[in-house]
């Protein structure tokens, strides 16, 4: 039996007209590899849809795992979120054009969860790979924050394993169309990353 594993990607939002976490989602979803049924989806930038997409996207899947992927233009390496917090603010809108000024995502949660995967330890093994990779104690307050937050308390309401890594702009991305100078890294480095992070957990199911 294949594990199934969800890995979500977010839309173009704001100035960047391209997002890596959407070309890895599209990328791994229908793939069979090592045992592994990867299921890609890519999330709405909207803060009104985003939850009930990626709960229905849970409820459809059943996944063993849930890897979500976001951009974070100006980071320089792939950063694997610790904690998720219960809290959304943003003076940028989402795609909608709705801006939320300091609100939690559920009444009925904590202020924080810690992430389910293995991050000090995927930290060191990328970078041993030779993929840049750095934990991160704060994934903002955007809509990827959000989607931890969901993923996280979706994983312990269903007793499965979740969390979230934060993309640089892709290189081909950044060399084509940026005006401003961002740190990038290229896309199949990391699928590579993603790839193994993926794999490493399912291990330790």
């Amino acid at each position: 039996m294949n594990n199934k594993v969800l890995i979500t990607g977010f839309e173009p939002f704001l100035e960047f007209t391209d997002n890596p976490s959407k070309i890895l989602a599209e990328y791994f979803d229908g793939r069979i590899e090592d045992n592994i049924e990867y299921h890609g989806k890519v999330l709405p930038v909207d803060y009104s849809l985003i939850e009930s997409r990626l709960v229905e996207a849970i409820d459809k899947i059943n996944p063993v795992l849930i890897i979500g992927t976001g951009l974070a233009a100006g980071r320089s390496k792939m950063s694997i979120e610790k904690i998720g917090m219960n809290y959304k603010h943003s003076t940028n809108p989402d795609n909608s054009g709705k801006t939320v000024n300091g609100e939690k995502i559920d009444q009925s949660f904590p202020d924080g969860m810690f992430s389910m995967l293995h991050v000090e330890s995927l930290v060191d093994e990328l970078n041993f790979m030779g993929i840049p990779a750095e934990m991160s104690f704060s994934a903002g307050a955007y809509l990827c924050n959000n989607a931890l937050f969901i993923i996280l308390r979706e994983c312990r309401k269903r007793n499965i394993k979740g969390g979230f890594i934060h993309l640089p702009v892709n290189t081909e991305y950044a060399a084509k169309f940026m005006r401003k100078n961002y740190p990038s890294l290229p896309v199949n480095l990391m699928i590579e990353g993603l790839r193994h992070a993926v794999q490493s957990e399912i291990l330790k199911i």
